[in-house]
């Protein structure tokens, strides 16, 4: 368990998780607010969240097309993909609001160390 609180690990997560994929969010922030500008490099929390909750309802509009048409893919980038919006995206929007505030102890350990 980390030593600081909940809702920094919270924060800390969305960030690693922003910063990682940083160019799949760059080219999201380009199309979805036709900017021609790169996004920063570490932008502010606000924004953070702001794309991954817009990559989160995005994908679940979109979640059942792809996978009926991608069912059997073993490309590499497919499944960072769809392990980006299907897992750590949710769960890092998730382990603060939903696991920790309602006391579901177990399953917030096991989100921290899957994160």
């Amino acid at each position: 368990m980390p030593f600081i609180g909940s809702l920094h690990v919270s924060l800390n997560t969305r960030e690693s998780c922003f910063l990682v994929l940083w160019g799949f969010f760059n080219e999201l922030y380009k199309a979805v607010f036709q900017k021609k500008r790169n996004l920063a490099a570490k932008p502010a929390p606000w924004r953070i969240n702001l794309l991954l909750y817009l990559a989160h309802t995005a994908w679940k509009l979109i979640r059942k097309q792809v996978i009926t048409r991608f069912n059997k893919c073993k490309d590499l980038a497919y499944c960072t993909f769809f392990d980006l919006l299907d897992i750590l995206i949710p769960l890092t929007l998730n382990i603060y609001t939903i696991l920790f505030q309602n006391n579901h102890f177990d399953e917030y350990v096991e989100t921290i160390f899957r994160l």
